[in-house]
């Protein structure tokens, strides 16, 4: 049945039903709530904790060393590579520039450490003498690579060197093989 307005008696209850009756306050709305706020003021937006905790250090950490390698590279034509920077400063010439490239590392660690309250630690329950035995396997590859990760991975890879790739390539493979050997077969976690 129709009423006055042309509106079916049903359709009229449904609308009736959907306005809030006079006994029943209106919802008032509630403003928006805010994230926590970063800790850290200099960041311009807001960032999930775990995100400011675990991917931004490490970011931060390779903006600075493209960063760095990049003015080496610019500034001195020299690439920025760890190990040819180690055996040039035992070895070769222009020992003052090197002396402070490597002592910028070790004190921007130090800076690192002190900010964050820690220093960081060998990995506990590794057996130390493997640890020795790590590096200095890391440093004979290098050598035999003629560079290390930071020259063919930062430097290398940036001016698609042929050579870097597969250094990296075989960085990486042996980096797995020898993660798979170490924990599953020699049971050292």
């Amino acid at each position: 049945m129709r009423n006055a307005t042309g509106v079916t008696d049903s359709a009229h209850r449904v609308a009736q039903a959907a306005r809030p009756s006079s006994a029943q306050p209106a919802p008032q709305r509630q403003p928006p709530t805010r994230p926590p706020t970063c800790k850290n003021r200099a960041l311009a937006f807001e960032l999930h904790p775990m995100i400011a905790e675990t991917w931004l250090p490490p970011l931060a950490g390779g903006l600075l060393i493209g960063a760095a390698a990049a003015l080496l590279l610019v500034l001195t034509g020299r690439i920025a590579g760890i190990s040819g920077m180690l055996r040039g400063l035992v070895l070769g010439p222009e020992r003052g520039m090197r002396v402070l490239f490597l002592l910028g590392l070790v004190l921007g660690a130090g800076l690192m450490g002190y900010g964050q309250g820690s220093l960081p630690q060998a990995r506990s329950g590794f057996p130390p003498v493997l640890l020795v035995l790590g590096g200095l396997l890391v440093g004979l590859g290098s050598g035999m690579a003629r560079g290390c990760t930071s020259g063919h991975g930062v430097c290398g890879l940036a001016r698609r060197s042929r050579r870097s790739v597969i250094a990296v390539g075989i960085f990486m493979g042996t980096a797995v093989l020898t993660t798979y050997v170490v924990r599953h077969l020699g049971g050292i976690q």
